[in-house]
């Protein structure tokens, strides 16, 4: 068993960001679950200022927030960090579409409400096309 421990793989920090609370607490405590460390933030601007200081390996936003929205998150992580990945995800109100997500390069695109197989499937799909990240 010690060689196993000693093999354990890192685990994958993810950062969540939305303007509400209980949606960035609510995706912690699935990805926790799901075996990720996740951290949030409440906006764009404070997304970016933790990509700054602290080790990711993803960042799943929502699109609508105030201040910075996810797209606009979406185009300065990619401007950086072009294969950095980067999860998408809509209100069923939302006027961002997915082909929108796509052209500003989104690595996913989920639209609420979503079940937690999807946003799971989602984000190995992004964590895999991340070459290492």
């Amino acid at each position: 068993m010690r060689c196993l421990s000693e093999k354990k793989m890192k685990m994958r920090r993810i950062l969540i960001v939305d303007d509400l609370q209980d949606v960035r607490e609510m995706l912690s405590e699935i990805l926790v679950a799901l075996g990720y460390e996740a951290q949030t933030a409440n906006d764009g601007t404070q997304a970016l200022a933790k990509l700054e200081s602290d080790p990711f390996d993803m960042v799943i936003s929502d699109v609508k927030m105030p201040t910075m929205d996810g797209l606009s998150l979406l185009k300065s992580v990619k401007q950086r960090s072009p294969d950095f990945p980067v999860l998408l995800i809509a209100g069923h109100q939302s006027s961002v579409s997915q082909y929108e997500a796509v052209h500003y390069r989104a690595d996913g695109f989920l639209q609420k409400p979503f079940h937690i197989g999807q946003l799971s499937e989602a984000v190995e799909r992004a964590l895999k096309g991340s070459n290492g990240h």
